[in-house]
């Protein structure tokens, strides 16, 4: 299949914000330390709340993936209304606003304080920044410019070098460089468009732009398979679902009937994660087997690198560039979002 990209269409250059992924990285690692330093010492917590909402809220899906099998305290991604009844003392609230100015991350914050939660802001700026000044809150600042979506990157890595820096995470030197060196070569390898099957997005390309994409994840790569679909949601203006495997395998796996109408409709993309309980892992291929047989398309991607960080940013970078790629083979500019302005605009009337 030959693709045609119409370069042109990108007027804010989300190829440039995508492919400074590893600068990214770097920043938001080393002034997520720095924050931290100045507030040596903040207790552990009993529990975490990440709060905050779309472009905001996944990296505190990637960090509580991260951390669940290692952290002292559970994390939870809060995304809008009440705090849970438990929060209170000893919960740490990491108000996640890229803007500084989400009205629900806003909310949020009063609710905390007046818990008496212990608070933390990763925010590039707005209304959350001056709180937590006038409050003298610990914040992790990230720079300002960019959609909130294709600042994950610096956004993610500012919390987790916060977290390694106050001894809540530990990531090895060997991890963090493994993970440069993986997002540097797909940087390099998938900002040029692709054109054969050599590229690493390029099969998924063909059947995303034919059918709808159903993503699952499994392991750690749960919240990745949520980034996939929210990026080709956003990017290139696409509906898409995600899931996590096992579960999909208890309801979703029903339609891969022979002969029924879904398969002509549907491409399932299988994030399998090496760790994975050998359980979980087993059922991947079976499953992508049935879809098959079912006249369905499905395509599995395992990533090449060892720990846990380099592999979720592996497949976070290919699956950023694939719904770039996908925005500019429909002639679709992949930064503005009009249906969610003209939402925001309607719910202020």
């Amino acid at each position: 299949m030959v693709f045609s990209f119409t370069r042109d269409v990108d007027a804010r250059n989300m190829h440039a914000d995508i492919l400074s992924w590893p600068d990214q990285v770097r920043t938001g690692w080393a002034q997520g330390q720095e924050a931290a330093k100045a507030f040596p010492d903040a207790p552990t917590p009993s529990a975490v709340i990440w709060a905050g909402m779309g472009g905001s809220a996944i990296g505190g899906d990637f960090l509580a993936g991260m951390i669940s099998d290692s952290a002292p305290f559970p994390l939870t991604v809060h995304r809008g209304g009440p705090l849970p009844a438990w929060a209170g003392s000893g919960t740490a609230i990491i108000l996640a606003s890229y803007s500084g100015n989400t009205a629900e991350t806003l909310a949020t914050a009063q609710e905390a304080i007046d818990r008496k939660c212990t608070l933390y802001a990763l925010t590039s700026g707005g209304k959350l920044a001056a709180m937590a000044k006038e409050i003298g809150f610990e914040t992790w600042t990230v720079h300002g410019g960019r959609m909130p979506r294709a600042a994950l990157g610096e956004a993610f890595s500012t919390a987790l070098g916060a977290f390694q820096q106050h001894g809540w995470v530990s990531i090895t030197d060997e991890a963090y460089q493994e993970t440069l060196q993986i997002i540097d070569e797909l940087s390099a390898t998938l900002s040029v468009q692709p054109e054969g099957i050599e590229h690493p997005v390029y099969g998924f390309l063909a059947e995303t732009l034919k059918k709808h994409p159903m993503i699952y994840g499994s392991g750690t790569l749960v919240p990745v398979a949520r980034r996939w679909a929210a990026q080709i949601n956003e990017n290139a203006k696409r509906a898409a679902q995600w899931g996590m495997m096992p579960e999909m395998n208890h309801n979703e796996v029903v339609p891969y009937v022979e002969g029924g109408e879904w398969g002509q409709w549907y491409d399932v993309i299988l994030l399998d994660d090496p760790d994975a309980p050998a359980d979980v892992r087993k059922r991947i291929p079976i499953t992508a087997d049935l879809a098959r047989a079912a006249g369905w398309s499905a395509q599995t991607i395992t990533p090449r690198t060892q720990s846990t960080l380099a592999r979720m940013m592996e497949l976070t970078v290919i699956g950023d560039w694939l719904s770039y790629w996908l925005a500019l083979a429909q002639g679709v500019d992949p930064s503005p979002i009009p249906t969610i302005d003209t939402l925001k605009a309607r719910l202020e009337d």
